[in-house]
């Protein structure tokens, strides 16, 4: 059974990338400002969907809770993948945010722009408890 809870994860913000170096910088330094403030924070508050993984075979489930970004807290679901391999749960999840709901302005720059909304994915990697 898929009983776990995620009680809290960090994101090191200063390692987001995308495809353009510079934008990243900018974004880590201006609109993050991930000097002051380097992560960003999730604390699960449920998981929803499967509820039995099989060995070798892959299960989706929802997580919700609130994430922080720059002292801003919001309601945030990633959707997950994963399997059972042996003991231990492996998969990636994956989620999108709008920077405006964390009360940041996207960059708006003649050579550069930043779109209000962010996908990020994680992997995950989880043991079996007794």
């Amino acid at each position: 059974m898929l009983r776990g809870r995620i009680l809290s994860m960090q994101i090191d913000l200063r390692t987001l990338s995308s495809d353009d170096a510079r934008r990243d910088r900018f974004v880590r330094q201006n609109t993050l400002n991930t000097d002051q403030f380097p992560l960003a924070e999730f604390r699960s508050t449920d998981i929803a969907g499967v509820s039995v993984l099989r060995p070798g075979e892959e299960g989706t489930f929802h997580i919700g809770g609130l994430m922080t970004i720059r002292g801003q807290e919001r309601p945030v679901v990633w959707e997950a993948r994963a399997r059972l391999d042996g003991s231990t749960i492996v998969g990636t999840a994956s989620t999108r945010v709008r920077l405006t709901d964390f009360n940041l302005e996207p960059p708006r720059l003649a050579i550069l722009s930043v779109e209000d909304e962010i996908g990020w994915q994680i992997e995950l990697v989880a043991e079996r408890s007794s």
